[in-house]
């Protein structure tokens, strides 16, 4: 079960990371489309890791935690996630004012919700991903980087990214070809 999770991890993560080369594009055609809102899709940008998190918590997360009957721990997970966005969105809100910081915490409460299942995954399944973890986390700063840095440079942004996308597969591809070798055996087990 370890195995699995790991490798379907890997594969998503890169299937994932393709999907940050559309905001941009997505963004200026929204923008030549609908003209009134082009200071809103600005935030479309920086929300869009939030679709990496989640998928990856819907994915994973609730798949694993509900086929191996672990909906108490979910539950915990759900909870301490509750807790800890009340007690963020009252500070970035209510005392700090902020809709940039807002907009931020989204985020990161997603993120924190994914990493704090995927903990208790490792924990259960007795598996250490943190390489995976840090290698999410650079490449989601990078990301953020790029946006920040060449705000107003689109083309940079996107030829910057795919970039960073084609350095990540191969300095992975051991790692994916191996997770790609244990699915397909495993597909083929189940035939």
């Amino acid at each position: 079960m370890g195995e699995m999770y790991i490798s379907s991890r890997w594969l998503l993560m890169i299937f994932f990371f393709f999907f940050f080369c559309i905001p941009i594009p997505l963004k200026l055609i929204l923008s030549w489309w609908l003209p009134k809102y082009t200071e809103a899709l600005n935030y479309l940008i920086w929300i869009f890791p939030m679709c990496l998190f989640e998928s990856k918590a819907q994915l994973l997360g609730y798949t694993y935690f509900n086929s191996l009957r672990k909906e108490t721990m979910l539950f915990k997970v759900n909870n301490i996630s509750v807790a800890v966005s009340f007690l963020v969105t009252f500070v970035v809100v209510y005392l700090w004012h902020n809709l940039t910081l807002a907009i931020f915490s989204i985020v990161f409460l997603y993120a924190f919700r994914s990493y704090l299942m995927e903990y208790n995954w490792y924990k259960i399944l007795d598996i250490n991903c943190r390489n995976i973890i840090l290698l999410e986390l650079l490449v989601v700063a990078i990301y953020y980087s790029l946006n920040l840095v060449f705000s107003e440079h689109y083309a940079y942004i996107i030829v910057g990214f795919l970039v960073i996308y084609v350095g990540l597969i191969v300095f992975c591809k051991s790692r994916l070809m191996a997770s790609l070798k244990y699915i397909r055996s495993s597909i083929n087990e189940i035939d």
